[in-house]
C-alpha cells in the first residue's frame, strides 16, 4: 500500500531512472480523517500514532510485534486486518495466501520497525508532491472490492493529479497480487 509513495519519490527525486510506475492497491495520502474513519481500528490506531508522536509509534509497533510472534496474534492480525467481508475475506482462508501474509508480516515483528515506523509517518500525512512532481505515468490498478485502499479514493486523488491513471481489477480486493495475478500482469 505505501509502495507507491516511496515510487513516486523516487520519479519525483530522480525523473531519469524512473520511466514509469504501476501501482497494484496503491494507497493514496491519507489527509482526510473522514477516510481514516473508514479503516480498521488497528490502521486508525497506527495513523493517529504517526500524526502524534513517532516515540508512540514505535511503542505499539514493538507491542504488535511481540503479540504478533505468538500463533494467536498472527491468526488475530490478519483476520482483524482483512475481515471487512471483502474479497480478502474468502482469500486468507487459502493457506498459501495467509503463510504469504504472515512472512510479509514477520518483517514488521523483527524488532527492526524503524522502516516500518518512518513508513507510516510520511504515509499517514501529505506525500502528494511527489506524484505530481514525478513526470513518468502512475498507473493504479485497485481492486473493486478493496476496503484498505477503495478505488474510490484513487479515482478521486487521480483528479487532482495528472498523470495518475486508475483502472479496476473486478472482484479483486487488497490482496490482488495474490488473487489476481492475471489482472496485476496485464495491467
Amino acid at each position: 500500500t505505501g509502495g507507491v509513495m516511496l515510487a513516486t519519490a523516487a520519479a519525483a527525486h530522480h525523473p531519469k531512472l524512473v520511466s514509469g510506475i504501476c501501482a497494484f492497491a496503491a494507497g493514496i495520502p491519507i489527509i482526510d480523517r473522514q477516510k481514516l474513519a473508514d479503516y480498521p481500528a488497528q490502521i486508525r490506531l497506527v495513523s493517529r500514532a504517526a500524526r502524534l508522536s513517532p516515540n508512540v509509534l514505535r511503542f505499539l509497533m514493538m507491542n504488535a510485534a511481540r503479540y504478533f510472534r505468538t500463533p494467536e496474534g498472527q491468526e488475530r492480525l490478519i483476520d482483524r486486518t482483512y475481515a471487512n467481508g471483502t474479497a480478502d475475506t474468502k482469500a486468507v482462508r487459502d493457506p498459501v495466501i495467509r503463510e504469504g501474509i504472515k512472512e510479509g508480516m514477520e518483517l514488521m515483528g523483527d524488532g527492526r520497525l524503524d522502516g516500518f515506523v518512518s513508513d507510516n509517518l510520511h504515509m499517514f500525512g501529505d506525500w502528494s508532491r511527489f506524484p505530481k512532481q514525478a513526470k513518468c505515468e502512475i498507473a493504479y490498478l485497485n481492486g473493486s472490492d478493496d476496503q484498505i485502499c477503495p478505488i474510490a479514493w484513487s479515482r478521486e486523488f487521480a483528479e487532482t493529479v495528472p498523470n495518475v491513471s486508475v483502472a479496476e481489477a473486478e472482484g479483486a480486493g487488497n490482496l490482488m497480487l495474490h488473487t489476481h495475478p492475471e489482472a496485476c500482469m496485464s495491467h
